[in-house]
């Protein structure tokens, strides 16, 4: 991750908050994992109806997670050791394996808007699936580049509107 201070950057977009107290933080929106499987993937396995139905799923799962083989998306206190055949750092390779059956992924919900408008995949367990913010983070400094101020008034208002997506089940 690139140290805005050191590195001399005016301002970066971000999933998770920073520790250090020398920066700014402001929340632009907020954001979902969902997990999801195609339509061909659920006619031969159940739905799973709780976060710990996931034990017995072919999970694909990103390589990149600091989390490993957990998903904490999960407004619960389940702690699901995941297993699948499929460990990726690209969530378009997951998606598309998802989309073709082998398994089911989570993913953001803006990358997989799409797949869910089209019926290749169905979202489940959003009623245990917490939100995430996505934030703007810039360096404390006396005086706020033009950019970074005209940049917070942009965001909140309306380039963040553009990706919301209705949250719920696709499958009923």
């Amino acid at each position: 991750m690139v140290d805005l201070i050191d590195e001399n950057y005016d301002l970066a977009v971000r999933h998770k908050i920073p520790p250090n107290p020398e920066l700014v933080i402001r929340k632009l929106a907020d954001y979902r994992f969902l997990v999801c499987g195609s339509p061909s993937y659920f006619e031969k396995h159940p739905y799973p109806r709780q976060p710990a139905d996931l034990a017995v799923h072919n999970c694909l799962i990103c390589a990149d997670s600091e989390q490993g083989e957990r998903w904490p998306i999960f407004n619960t206190n389940d702690n699901v050791l995941l297993t699948g055949n499929l460990h990726s750092n690209d969530i378009t390779s997951l998606v598309e394996a998802a989309e073709n059956g082998l398994g089911v992924t989570v993913a953001p919900h803006f990358a997989i808007r799409d797949s869910l408008k089209s019926g290749r995949l169905i979202a489940v367990l959003s009623e245990f699936t917490t939100s995430f913010p996505i934030i703007m983070v810039y360096p404390q400094r006396g005086s706020i580049p033009t950019k970074v101020r005209l940049s917070s008034k942009c965001w909140p208002s309306g380039c963040m509107r553009s990706h919301r997506l209705a949250i719920r089940d696709s499958k009923i």
